[in-house]
């Protein structure tokens, strides 16, 4: 399973539980937490997987919690659709990739956010390789070559960074840079595409890069990295604006424990999380500099090819 899939089941409990855990009394009405997610966010799980493992978790919470809550996933198309939700009071809470985050700010409790930390860290750093006897060493080398990436990376900030840096020094984006963009359900395929020769470059998280070193010295010795992002938040869970600040408070309190209980560490380091933090605004910095700067790049290149039509 992707690992963003894993860390959203590992979520719903610090969602849903509080850090103290009476039973609570069977006559007291149900509340419902209305979860929210893309369903991008998923691309290799089908709706009803998400929806039952999410059940699970909701069923943990119900079984130990001082109240009883009902959890209902609610899966989007798009964040524009999860930002019209939570303005509509549709939600109580959700979990959305760092660059869509900006779409919802609005409509969430801006701080506190939530983040999960993988790896000792927070964000994630992206790296575009190819292989190391290809003479290719920047960008311009790379047009018209092919370029692989999963279809994760493809809805993700490292799109957007390697994008930007295409229309600035390029001027062109993505799509027009590369002969042709091929899509993997994994980010193991991508890389592999490139260290069989199948593919000239692929885009991939630094964590991947890594872990597939680590199995394989070979990758490292055979590839190269031609450049490397900034460190971006990946994920972030936050609250509908008017969700109770008490129960806020309850459910932020056991996030700052979550890793310290006997039982869900364990279910934490099968998911390959080392904890969950809260954070703030300060933490999305890097994801609004370069959002900023790639809706800058393509506005200032429609208006170029608009040849100043009114």
């Amino acid at each position: 399973m992707p690992r963003t899939f894993l860390i959203l089941i590992a979520i719903i409990a610090c969602c849903l539980t509080p850090s103290v855990r009476p039973a609570w009394a069977e006559d007291e009405p149900a509340q419902i937490i209305r979860f929210g997610f893309c369903k991008s966010l998923f691309p290799n799980i089908s709706k009803s997987d998400a929806d039952a493992a999410i059940k699970v978790w909701g069923d943990h919470a119900f079984q130990s919690g001082s109240v009883n809550y009902i959890t209902v996933p609610v899966q989007f198309e798009t964040a524009e659709e999860i930002r019209q939700a939570l303005h509509d009071g549709k939600l109580e809470t959700v979990v959305i990739r760092g660059n869509d985050v900006l779409t919802i700010l609005d409509e969430v409790h801006k701080d506190p956010l939530i983040l999960n930390v993988t790896n000792g860290s927070v964000y994630e750093e992206y790296r575009l390789l190819v292989r190391e006897n290809s003479g290719i060493k920047d960008l311009a080398g790379l047009r018209g070559k092919s370029l692989a990436m999963s279809e994760n990376i493809s809805l993700n900030m490292a799109f957007i960074w390697l994008d930007t840096l295409a229309l600035k020094q390029e001027g062109t984006g993505i799509e027009e840079l590369f002969g042709k963009v091929v899509l993997f359900p994994k980010d193991s395929r991508a890389v592999l595409s490139v260290f069989f020769g199948a593919q000239d470059a692929c885009l991939v998280s630094q964590g991947v890069y890594e872990t597939m070193m680590e199995l394989n010295p070979q990758i490292g010795k055979q590839l190269r990295v031609v450049m490397l992002s900034p460190k971006f938040v990946n994920m972030v869970i936050a609250y509908q604006r008017d969700y109770p600040l008490e129960r806020l408070d309850e459910s932020l309190d056991f996030v700052m424990h979550f890793h310290q209980d006997a039982e869900t560490k364990q279910m934490m380091t099968v998911f390959g999380i080392d904890q969950l933090l809260v954070g703030g605004l300060d933490e999305l910095d890097s994801i609004q500099e370069w959002v900023t700067r790639h809706d800058e790049l393509l506005e200032s290149k429609s208006s170029v090819n608009g040849g100043g039509e009114q």
